[in-house]
């Protein structure tokens, strides 16, 4: 049997392998950084997409609420209308303008006809998002292109903002003609039919409200965080007063809350003090904003509390394991295959950060860790060589 002749790499090998996958890296790096950016983008396009979808929905589902614009006219709705929360995780991991963020709708010879802006300020500074364009212009592949940067000056309040001239520098001069224009914007989210104003002018306005669960859960809980915006051109935040009543009547909302000064009311209730539990039943809260003249609105909201939980499974749970299982509709066995790729776009995303963070010791350590898979590599070829040549010179018996 022959010896092992497994010997390490000699400096001028190890110099060269280093030297080879820095190359690598230096070359890898910005093709990856460029899947990267192509993923970003298409995630602003399918995020217009989506918001051109909830536009036409609510063009057909609440024809009630929204005035269908002449023709020729146009009506723009923003993302603060349509949506308050599918556009909460943007792809820059920063938050999108939601009063910035809208679409135009017009119509063109009696067919609605949508175009869509999307801007997100960027957590790491900057904003970035799709550029003013007509709905056909997303579906094409190269739609990415209409994905841009923006600048402070670009960033329009669609309320305040947003003009036909604008609309026409944008989408092409004439696309508003002179004896058009835009007939209504929908920017705060539609109030329900539960919801009364008192015809007094100057009484406040409630441009949004909503219980949201202050559980990190995905489920109402029985605590729970009443949010209100209101608007009173007359009378400043915090001379209004905010009156609850839960489950009653607005007739038992009699003590006053101070609206403070902040932009939102915010007011936190535990149910359970009411004597609620986990039953699914809805609870109703009425709320009434006053101001010093007694002007007032109404509001009410339904809140159905439910903790519709996976069920646990402790040390004494047990499973029992066939061929066919599938999880996740991934088969059992292709599982490992799927744990793999998962760490290979770990990886990936490691690379993007270390190139984001320009941090050359952590480059130093991947190369140094790539090395040495490189070299274990390298041994379990020399032992197979090994092996292989000690089954060469085995002898066979001869019977």
């Amino acid at each position: 049997m022959k010896g092992n002749n497994n010997k390490g790499f000699t400096l001028i090998e190890l110099l060269a392998a280093v030297v080879i996958l820095a190359i690598l890296v230096g070359i890898s790096i910005p093709v990856i950084m460029g899947l990267f950016d192509t993923s970003k983008s298409k995630m602003y396009v399918n995020d217009a997409k989506k918001l051109v979808s909830l536009a036409e929905y609510k063009m057909k589902a609440a024809s009630s609420e929204i005035e269908k614009p002449d023709e020729g006219d146009c009506i723009l709705i923003s993302m603060l209308y349509l949506d308050g929360q599918d556009f909460d995780n943007p792809p820059g991991e920063g938050k999108y303008l939601k009063e910035s963020s809208y679409v135009v709708i017009k119509n063109d010879g009696g067919k609605l006809e949508y175009s869509v802006t999307t801007i997100e300020k960027l957590k790491k500074g900057g904003y970035k998002g799709v550029q003013l364009v007509k709905k056909e212009a997303l579906l094409p592949n190269d739609s990415i292109k209409h994905v841009v940067t923006f600048r402070d000056d670009d960033i329009l309040n669609v309320e305040t903002d947003v003009n036909r001239g604008f609309i026409n520098d944008k989408l092409g001069e004439g696309y508003i003609s002179g004896d058009n224009n835009i007939t209504a914007i929908y920017n705060y989210p539609e109030l329900d039919d539960n919801s009364s104003t008192t015809d007094i002018p100057g009484a406040p306005k409630i441009v949004f409200a909503s219980l949201i669960s202050t559980s990190s859960k995905e489920y109402n809980s029985l605590d729970a965080t009443l949010q209100l915006k209101v608007e009173d051109k007359d009378t400043p935040r915090t001379d209004l007063d905010v009156y609850i009543a839960i489950d009653s009547s607005y007739e038992d909302a009699t003590t006053a809350i101070p609206y403070g000064e902040n932009d939102t009311f915010n007011y936190n209730i535990n149910f359970a003090n009411y004597g609620k539990t986990y039953d699914g039943v809805g609870v109703k809260l009425y709320v009434i904003v006053k101001d010093p003249e007694g002007n007032e609105t109404k509001k009410t909201l339904i809140y159905k509390i439910h903790n519709n939980v996976p069920p646990e499974i402790d040390d004494s749970s047990s499973v029992t394991r066939r061929d066919q299982d599938v999880y996740h509709g991934v088969p059992l066995n292709m599982l490992t295959a799927k744990v793999t790729l998962m760490i290979i776009v770990d990886f990936l995303f490691a690379l993007e950060r270390v190139q984001q963070m320009n941090n050359l010791i952590l480059v130093t350590i991947i190369i140094i860790i790539m090395i040495i898979l490189v070299r274990v590599i390298q041994w379990n070829i020399d032992l197979l060589i090994v092996m292989e040549e000690d089954v060469e010179e085995m002898e066979v018996p001869t019977i």
